[in-house]
């Protein structure tokens, strides 16, 4: 209320955490918050590496000087719990202090010989290894609907040497510093390494390589040659693998400062509306899956031919009763299977004038109850270990915008290209990919295609334009053209009838593609 507000002289602005403080305030003086679980409104998280790092740094300086000016603790008026929980809260940004630590633990003994830990090793082994892994498992269990395991570590070291120095200072004078504004709309063509904010890490990993590579064997190699203690060895067998699990975490956060070309102009929102695609005499369903200001994607229960240009009408409706319906001229970009079998189907919407604009913006934003739908993957320790450890494949692969038209299809169909037999290895409402025995006639650029889908059950491509596979020497690659809609359906209509989708592949690591090789020559 801003009676409440008022009563305590207005915002908090001694600190550039000015929301927590007043918060504080106000409960020290005997007012009560009170949490509404609904989702009222939406916002953007920051673009870039730097702007999180700088965001981070102003909440992490700002929480330290309230600990150090206004500590919760001995703060009057407010209760047991309250100074417990606001405690924790200002606390909780002192992390980049430990995590540094634990990450400099390990190279100090390998690169300078200094123990970090005092103690027998195997007493270290049987009270550390069993509480990693239970608190690993006990944070899954309890939050594997909201976060996935070992990337809040990934997280914390990757803006630790920032948080570290800033809530230290703010603990020596808190009066240092000053409220920055996070930089907002920024844009990004090409992909990029952020060295001046990314560098401690690099740093780090350089440090952790040399531990690894070089320190850890000249030790090995000193402990065999001169006949050590056990209890040096032991030193050795622990640090290395605390450096190597480090290395691992190490390299992730690096990867957060590899900025990605951003391929959307407007942020794209997880929304369920009921929709319906409208073309010719056809009014097919469908639910959208997400929306921006740009475009939408949709998901239908099976495969339909869906012509480059239609409409599409959305209606939603609202808790208090009221409804709101848009029908919008889209444009198809791509389509392919979905992950439940059906079709996903993604457009971009062409002649949006302003009137249609606000509607959409209306549209996306509405307070409708399907922002209380929203589903997150459910963590799987395994998994987000492996997704831990693939980073680096993963972020610097080349991104690559989807365009694929339609579902494809796998499997061996008899064919003839101009005439000439050939075997189908996939198939699509929109194309073929085929091989031909032995090498083919000179091909002309374009030509007929026809294919025994079944037991005398054939279909045709009028029009096929051909170009060779690079992937085969023997292959080629069609791409099918229709001068009518209604062959164009037919087509799909013949050819997804009984077939099962593709699965959805998911990235392949080095290792898989290793594997995948094997199979392949053995075969």
């Amino acid at each position: 209320r801003r009676s409440a507000i008022e009563s305590i002289g207005g915002f908090k602005t001694q600190t550039v955490t000015e929301d927590a403080h007043t918060a504080l305030e106000l409960h020290s003086r005997g007012y009560q918050s009170i949490y509404l679980p609904l989702p009222l409104a939406a916002g953007l998280a920051t673009e870039t590496f730097a702007a999180h790092v700088k965001q981070r740094m102003r909440w992490a300086r700002g929480m330290a000087q309230i600990l150090r000016i206004d500590c919760p603790l001995f703060k009057r008026g407010l209760s047991l719990p309250q100074r417990l929980n606001y405690f924790n809260a200002m606390l909780h940004f002192f992390f980049g202090v430990p995590r540094l630590i634990m990450i400099l633990a390990p190279l100090t003994f390998l690169l300078l010989g200094a123990h970090p830990i005092k103690a027998d090793a195997l007493a270290v082994i049987a009270y550390i290894l069993p509480h990693i892994g239970l608190s690993t498992i006990a944070n899954s269990l309890i939050s594997k609907s909201f976060r996935q395991s070992f990337w809040a570590g990934v997280y914390e070291v990757s803006i630790a040497p920032y948080t570290a120095g800033v809530t230290l200072l703010a603990l020596i004078s808190p009066k240092m510093g000053k409220f920055n504004v996070t930089d907002k709309g920024t844009q990004l063509s090409t992909a990029r390494f952020d060295f001046q904010t990314g560098w401690v890490s690099l740093a780090l990993i350089a440090l952790s390589l040399l531990g690894l590579m070089i320190a850890f064997p000249a030790r090995l190699l000193w402990f065999w040659s001169h006949g050590a203690e056990s209890s040096e060895l032991h030193s050795i067998l622990i640090n290395t693998p605390w450096a190597l699990a480090n290395l691992l975490t190490l390299i992730a956060a690096a990867c957060v400062a590899y900025e990605q070309p951003q391929q959307r102009q407007a942020p794209r929102i997880a929304r369920d509306f009921t929709c319906e695609l409208e073309f010719g005499d056809s009014h097919p369903p469908c639910r959208t899956v997400d929306i921006s200001e740009n475009g939408v994607s949709v998901q239908m229960e099976k495969p339909l031919a869906i012509p480059v240009e239609c409409f599409l009408s959305f209606s939603a409706q609202h808790p208090e009763g009221s409804s709101a319906a848009l029908r919008v001229r889209v444009r198809l970009v791509r389509c392919d299977w979905s992950q439940s079998g059906g079709m996903f189907a993604a457009f971009t919407f062409a002649g949006l004038d302003p009137m249609l604009h606000q509607g959409l913006v209306r549209l996306i934003f509405s307070d409708d109850e399907s922002w209380t739908r929203h589903s997150y993957p459910r963590d799987r320790l395994f998994h987000s270990f492996w997704h831990l450890a693939s980073t680096f494949w993963r972020v610097t692969k080349p991104r690559q915008a989807h365009s694929r038209q339609a579902p494809r299809l796998e499997g061996k169909w008899n064919a003839w290209y101009q005439g000439q037999s050939c075997q189908c290895r996939i198939l699509s409402g929109a194309g073929a990919a085929v091989e031909f025995s032995e090498p083919p006639r000179e091909p002309k650029s374009q030509g007929p295609f026809r294919l025994e889908l079944h037991s005398d059950t054939f279909v045709h491509a009028p029009v096929a334009e051909c170009r060779p596979d690079a992937r085969s020497p023997l292959g080629f690659v069609l791409q099918f053209h229709w001068a009518e809609f209604r062959e164009y359906a037919a087509f799909w209509q013949a050819i997804y009838a009984t077939s099962t989708p593709v699965q959805t592949r998911t990235t392949r690591t080095p290792v898989s593609r290793w594997i995948a090789g094997l199979r392949q020559t053995a075969s």
